[in-house]
């Protein structure tokens, strides 16, 4: 577990604060809690009440002096378009207030519960949420910002009755993306993601933590208070959470946003793919090979067919599709259109994808580039360069990836 933290939390007693501040606590956590003076007795045990108002910085910004994270959950309870104006004099205000303060205060890091955005209704909060986001962009603080859409916990379980609508969704391709960034997610998730942003603040910018991130949020866990000495574990992820971590790589290859690999891969993270060379590690090694693969099918689309979880391992069926526009496997661009299929086994530790072993229809694909066959040795034979590209000792192994773009899929 990382080292103790000072963190100020507004909006305390909402529905997210009564349940955040006691798992901060207890993670070793100091916790400053604001509250006007009428709902300070609804706090949590054990965290520091500060008595003020949010729409007021004055009547705080003195507590928030030597804390190390603000987290600003203040918003209007049950919004809806009734109370569009509430969005501004609430929930902007509060945040600018909070900002303010914490920039003041020298505070190092924000964490900001905003909204999932674009989205087809609630135009006016969405609005609100932005702006604040923009606000807080300002200010320079190095910032994570949650982004759920409806998070289900007591009294608010009605939305349970959408999930077989939502999975209909999902599996739509014209509806997919906006199912997945418009998804439920449950208060003990939201809680998980939050206490990782405290934790895990990021070195400089604003984070943006959106639902498939926020469902698949981990954090470690502490060792027994009997034995201080042993090293801390990791919470093992459920079966929905490891499929929601393989959705969210999926959507990062097809997306090409391949810097975020390194929030879902271990340092130590290894790939097992034939001809690939043995000893490259980390997340730079399937950036790479993705990459390049991408350099030659720049419109390179997966679709996730099924996926099975078991412990900490994960199987993911998927289908992978695009236009032959660059060299691969030594064959120039043809302008053809190919779909193949594949599998992945991902062991994940923690939260971090730390191993993957990869087989792929490449022979489907070639056939589909009108690559002859006739008389080869092998569907994957290389030429001279293509097999030197593999030469590199073990340390330039991310580079050999990088020049050869057969190793995935």
């Amino acid at each position: 577990m990382t080292a103790p933290r000072t963190v100020f939390v507004t909006g305390a007693t909402g529905y997210l604060g009564r349940a955040l501040i006691p798992a901060l606590l207890a993670r070793g956590h100091r916790v400053r809690a604001l509250a006007r003076p009428a709902s300070a007795h609804r706090l949590p045990a054990g965290c520091e009440p500060v008595l003020g108002d949010a729409l007021r910085r004055e009547t705080f910004a003195g507590a928030i002096a030597g804390c190390d994270t603000l987290v600003h959950l203040v918003g209007t309870p049950h919004p809806s378009p009734a109370r569009a104006a509430e969005f501004r004099t609430v929930d902007l205000a509060s945040a600018r207030e909070a900002f303010a303060a914490a920039t003041t205060a020298g505070v190092r890091h924000v964490v900001y519960v905003s909204v999932a955005q674009p989205a087809p209704v609630m135009h006016a909060y969405l609005a609100a949420r932005a702006e604040a986001e923009r606000v807080l962009g300002d200010t320079g603080i190095p910032a994570t910002v949650l982004r759920p859409w409806y998070v289900l916990g007591p009294g608010h379980r009605w939305p349970h009755l959408l999930r077989p609508l939502y999975a209909l969704l999902e599996r739509l391709p014209a509806t997919r993306d906006g199912a997945r960034r418009l998804a439920l997610v449950t208060l003990a998730q939201m809680v998980r993601a939050l206490v990782a942003a405290v934790e895990r603040p990021p070195g400089a910018g604003v984070r943006v933590v959106d639902v498939p991130a926020i469902r698949t949020a981990t954090i470690r866990a502490a060792a027994p208070a009997a034995a201080p000495n042993l090293p801390p574990v990791e919470a093992p992820m459920s079966p929905e959470a490891l499929k929601a971590l393989a959705r969210r790589w999926f959507e990062v290859m097809n997306d090409g946003a391949l810097e975020l690999a390194d929030d879902l891969f271990d340092a130590d993270y290894e790939l097992h793919f034939p001809d690939l060379p043995p000893g490259g590690r980390g997340p730079a090694v399937i950036r790479q090979v993705v990459g390049a693969y991408r350099a030659a099918f720049p419109d390179l689309h997966f679709t996730v067919e099924e996926m099975v979880a078991e412990g900490d391992l994960l199987a993911v069926r998927w289908t992978v599709e695009g236009t032959h526009r660059g060299p691969v496997m030594g064959v120039a661009p043809t302008g053809r259109r190919a779909r193949w299929t594949g599998m992945s086994m991902l062991r994940v530790r923690g939260d971090r994808i730390v191993e993957d072993w990869v087989q792929t229809d490449r022979l489907s694909m070639l056939q589909q580039l009108g690559v002859s066959l006739a008389g080869a040795a092998s569907p994957t034979a290389e030429t001279a360069a293509e097999r030197a590209a593999y030469a590199p000792a073990a340390a330039d192994a991310p580079a050999a990836a990088d020049a050869r773009a057969a190793a995935m899929p």
